[in-house]
Protein backbone atom coordinates (compact mmCIF):
# COMPACT_ATOMS: atom_id res chain seq x y z
CA UNK A 1 0.00 0.00 0.00
CA UNK A 2 1.59 3.25 -0.91
CA UNK A 3 0.07 5.17 1.93
CA UNK A 4 1.71 2.79 4.44
CA UNK A 5 4.90 2.42 2.68
CA UNK A 6 5.17 5.86 2.77
CA UNK A 7 4.57 6.50 6.52
CA UNK A 8 6.37 2.62 7.66
CA UNK A 9 9.08 2.18 4.39
CA UNK A 10 9.56 5.69 2.97
CA UNK A 11 13.21 4.36 1.28
CA UNK A 12 10.89 1.45 -1.23
CA UNK A 13 10.80 2.04 -4.67
CA UNK A 14 7.19 3.29 -4.92
CA UNK A 15 7.38 5.96 -2.22
CA UNK A 16 10.86 7.07 -2.84
CA UNK A 17 10.07 7.83 -6.62
CA UNK A 18 12.18 5.30 -8.13
CA UNK A 19 9.00 3.61 -9.98
CA UNK A 20 5.86 4.91 -10.94
CA UNK A 21 2.85 2.46 -9.17
CA UNK A 22 0.78 1.81 -12.67
CA UNK A 23 4.63 0.73 -13.38
CA UNK A 24 5.03 -1.30 -10.12
CA UNK A 25 1.89 -2.82 -11.06
CA UNK A 26 2.79 -3.59 -14.70
CA UNK A 27 6.35 -5.37 -13.56
CA UNK A 28 4.40 -7.70 -10.88
CA UNK A 29 2.07 -8.83 -13.30
CA UNK A 30 5.11 -9.86 -15.56
CA UNK A 31 7.06 -11.45 -13.03
CA UNK A 32 4.55 -14.03 -12.21
CA UNK A 33 4.82 -16.11 -15.44
CA UNK A 34 8.63 -15.52 -15.63
CA UNK A 35 8.27 -17.16 -12.08
CA UNK A 36 6.31 -19.75 -12.41
CA UNK A 37 8.11 -21.02 -15.96
CA UNK A 38 11.49 -21.33 -13.96
CA UNK A 39 9.75 -23.10 -11.29
CA UNK A 40 8.99 -25.62 -13.70
CA UNK A 41 12.25 -26.22 -14.92
CA UNK A 42 13.23 -27.27 -11.31
CA UNK A 43 10.22 -29.87 -10.72
CA UNK A 44 6.92 -30.20 -10.90
CA UNK A 45 6.55 -29.55 -6.53
CA UNK A 46 8.55 -26.35 -7.46
CA UNK A 47 6.50 -24.90 -9.48
CA UNK A 48 3.27 -26.57 -7.15
CA UNK A 49 4.67 -24.04 -4.36
CA UNK A 50 5.29 -20.92 -6.80
CA UNK A 51 2.08 -21.19 -7.80
CA UNK A 52 0.32 -21.55 -4.30
CA UNK A 53 2.41 -18.29 -3.52
CA UNK A 54 1.27 -16.35 -6.31
CA UNK A 55 -2.33 -17.13 -5.55
CA UNK A 56 -1.75 -16.55 -1.20
CA UNK A 57 -0.28 -13.35 -2.66
CA UNK A 58 -3.17 -12.09 -4.54
CA UNK A 59 -5.52 -13.49 -2.08
CA UNK A 60 -2.89 -10.56 0.54
CA UNK A 61 -3.02 -7.73 -1.77
CA UNK A 62 -6.36 -7.78 -3.94
CA UNK A 63 -8.05 -9.57 -1.54
CA UNK A 64 -7.05 -7.27 1.80
CA UNK A 65 -6.49 -10.54 3.46
CA UNK A 66 -3.62 -8.18 4.85
CA UNK A 67 -6.50 -6.09 6.89
CA UNK A 68 -6.75 -8.26 9.71
CA UNK A 69 -4.08 -10.12 11.96
CA UNK A 70 -5.50 -13.68 11.41
CA UNK A 71 -5.73 -13.54 7.94
CA UNK A 72 -2.28 -11.43 7.46
CA UNK A 73 -0.56 -13.84 9.90
CA UNK A 74 -1.89 -16.93 8.20
CA UNK A 75 -0.68 -15.81 4.75
CA UNK A 76 2.44 -14.48 5.81
CA UNK A 77 3.34 -17.77 7.00
CA UNK A 78 1.89 -20.17 3.91
CA UNK A 79 4.23 -17.81 1.78
CA UNK A 80 7.07 -18.08 4.14
CA UNK A 81 6.19 -22.02 4.26
CA UNK A 82 6.21 -21.90 0.43
CA UNK A 83 9.60 -20.19 0.17
CA UNK A 84 11.75 -22.21 2.64
CA UNK A 85 10.18 -25.63 0.74
CA UNK A 86 10.99 -24.82 -2.66
CA UNK A 87 14.42 -23.27 -1.95
CA UNK A 88 15.45 -26.42 0.29
CA UNK A 89 14.29 -28.73 -2.82
CA UNK A 90 15.90 -26.77 -5.29
CA UNK A 91 19.05 -27.05 -3.10
CA UNK A 92 18.78 -31.05 -2.03
CA UNK A 93 19.74 -33.90 -4.07
CA UNK A 94 16.03 -34.47 -5.30
CA UNK A 95 14.21 -30.98 -6.42
CA UNK A 96 10.84 -33.58 -5.98
CA UNK A 97 11.10 -34.04 -2.05
CA UNK A 98 12.71 -33.35 1.21
CA UNK A 99 14.28 -36.18 3.77
CA UNK A 100 13.29 -36.24 7.16
CA UNK A 101 16.14 -33.93 8.55
CA UNK A 102 14.28 -31.03 5.92
CA UNK A 103 10.86 -31.55 6.71
CA UNK A 104 11.42 -31.43 10.25
CA UNK A 105 13.13 -27.88 10.37
CA UNK A 106 11.04 -26.58 7.99
CA UNK A 107 8.09 -27.25 10.40
CA UNK A 108 9.95 -26.12 13.43
CA UNK A 109 10.80 -23.08 11.43
CA UNK A 110 6.73 -22.64 10.49
CA UNK A 111 6.12 -22.90 13.99
CA UNK A 112 8.62 -20.55 15.42
CA UNK A 113 7.51 -18.21 12.65
CA UNK A 114 3.58 -18.41 12.94
CA UNK A 115 4.23 -17.70 16.59
CA UNK A 116 6.04 -15.06 16.17
CA UNK A 117 6.44 -12.37 13.14
CA UNK A 118 3.94 -10.15 14.66
CA UNK A 119 7.50 -9.03 15.64
CA UNK A 120 8.13 -6.94 12.58
CA UNK A 121 4.33 -5.33 13.25
CA UNK A 122 5.29 -3.50 16.08
CA UNK A 123 6.90 -0.72 14.05
CA UNK A 124 4.95 -0.73 11.68
CA UNK A 125 1.84 0.33 13.86
CA UNK A 126 2.12 4.03 12.64
CA UNK A 127 1.93 3.11 9.21
CA UNK A 128 -0.95 0.27 9.90
CA UNK A 129 -3.40 2.42 11.85
CA UNK A 130 -3.50 4.63 9.42
CA UNK A 131 -4.97 2.70 6.57
CA UNK A 132 -7.46 0.56 9.16
CA UNK A 133 -4.88 -2.89 9.33
CA UNK A 134 -5.43 -4.45 12.20
CA UNK A 135 -2.12 -6.00 13.55
CA UNK A 136 -1.91 -7.87 16.64
CA UNK A 137 0.10 -4.98 18.12
CA UNK A 138 -2.84 -2.85 17.32
CA UNK A 139 -5.85 -5.19 18.44
CA UNK A 140 -4.11 -7.17 21.43
CA UNK A 141 -0.69 -4.79 22.74
CA UNK A 142 -0.30 -6.04 25.93
CA UNK A 143 -0.54 -9.84 24.68
CA UNK A 144 1.52 -9.15 21.61
CA UNK A 145 4.01 -7.49 24.00
CA UNK A 146 4.52 -10.56 26.79
CA UNK A 147 3.94 -13.19 23.87
CA UNK A 148 7.43 -12.02 22.80
CA UNK A 149 9.01 -11.85 25.81
CA UNK A 150 7.95 -15.69 26.67
CA UNK A 151 7.87 -17.39 23.21
CA UNK A 152 11.58 -16.76 22.60
CA UNK A 153 13.15 -18.11 25.25
CA UNK A 154 10.71 -21.32 25.35
CA UNK A 155 11.36 -21.50 21.48
CA UNK A 156 15.38 -20.81 21.77
CA UNK A 157 15.12 -23.98 24.52
CA UNK A 158 13.26 -26.37 22.46
CA UNK A 159 14.91 -25.61 19.40
CA UNK A 160 18.24 -26.58 21.56
CA UNK A 161 17.48 -29.61 22.72
CA UNK A 162 15.69 -30.72 18.84
CA UNK A 163 19.48 -29.92 17.47
CA UNK A 164 21.16 -31.03 19.92
CA UNK A 165 23.06 -27.60 21.08
CA UNK A 166 25.62 -27.61 23.79
CA UNK A 167 24.88 -26.33 26.85
CA UNK A 168 26.95 -23.22 27.05
CA UNK A 169 25.30 -22.35 23.34
CA UNK A 170 22.13 -23.31 24.08
CA UNK A 171 22.52 -20.35 27.46
CA UNK A 172 23.78 -18.23 25.36
CA UNK A 173 21.23 -18.58 22.50
CA UNK A 174 18.21 -18.34 25.14
CA UNK A 175 19.93 -15.47 27.31
CA UNK A 176 19.41 -13.37 23.69
CA UNK A 177 16.61 -14.42 22.90
CA UNK A 178 15.02 -13.25 26.84
CA UNK A 179 16.53 -9.47 26.16
CA UNK A 180 15.17 -9.43 22.98
CA UNK A 181 11.90 -10.60 24.45
CA UNK A 182 12.63 -8.04 27.42
CA UNK A 183 13.07 -5.17 24.43
CA UNK A 184 9.60 -5.89 22.96
CA UNK A 185 8.11 -5.65 26.55
CA UNK A 186 10.04 -2.14 27.52
CA UNK A 187 10.77 -0.53 24.86
CA UNK A 188 8.19 1.20 23.34
CA UNK A 189 9.21 3.60 20.57
CA UNK A 190 9.01 3.20 16.56
CA UNK A 191 12.54 3.79 16.66
CA UNK A 192 12.66 1.00 19.35
CA UNK A 193 10.83 -1.15 17.59
CA UNK A 194 12.61 -1.23 14.39
CA UNK A 195 15.90 -2.05 16.44
CA UNK A 196 13.86 -4.85 18.47
CA UNK A 197 12.48 -6.19 14.85
CA UNK A 198 16.43 -6.03 13.83
CA UNK A 199 17.27 -8.01 17.03
CA UNK A 200 14.40 -10.38 16.38
CA UNK A 201 16.11 -11.53 13.11
CA UNK A 202 19.41 -12.15 13.97
CA UNK A 203 18.11 -14.71 16.66
CA UNK A 204 15.39 -15.99 14.12
CA UNK A 205 18.38 -16.18 11.42
CA UNK A 206 20.81 -17.99 14.01
CA UNK A 207 17.54 -20.40 14.89
CA UNK A 208 17.87 -21.31 10.98
CA UNK A 209 21.44 -22.37 11.54
CA UNK A 210 20.40 -25.11 14.49
CA UNK A 211 19.51 -27.90 11.48
CA UNK A 212 23.33 -27.44 10.40
CA UNK A 213 25.07 -27.41 13.67
CA UNK A 214 22.70 -31.02 14.16
CA UNK A 215 23.99 -32.20 10.76
CA UNK A 216 27.96 -30.98 11.73
CA UNK A 217 28.12 -32.47 14.73
CA UNK A 218 25.31 -35.38 15.25
CA UNK A 219 24.12 -36.63 12.08
CA UNK A 220 28.24 -37.10 10.95
CA UNK A 221 29.08 -39.40 13.64
CA UNK A 222 25.75 -41.11 13.37
CA UNK A 223 27.87 -41.84 9.82
CA UNK A 224 30.25 -42.83 10.87
CA UNK A 225 28.68 -45.56 13.40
Amino acid sequence: DPQEDGKNKSSRPIPAGLITLEDALVLRWALIPICLALSACYSFQVFGLSLVLTLFIIFYNELKAHEHWISKNFITAVGYACFEIGSTLIAGKDMSRLEPTAISAICLSLAVFTSTLHAQDFKDVEGDRLIGRQTLPIAFPNLARTSMLVALPLWSICLSRVWGVDTLCTLAFTGYAAMVGFRFMTCKTSKAARMSCKLYSLWFSVAHLLPAYWRYFHEEQNYAF
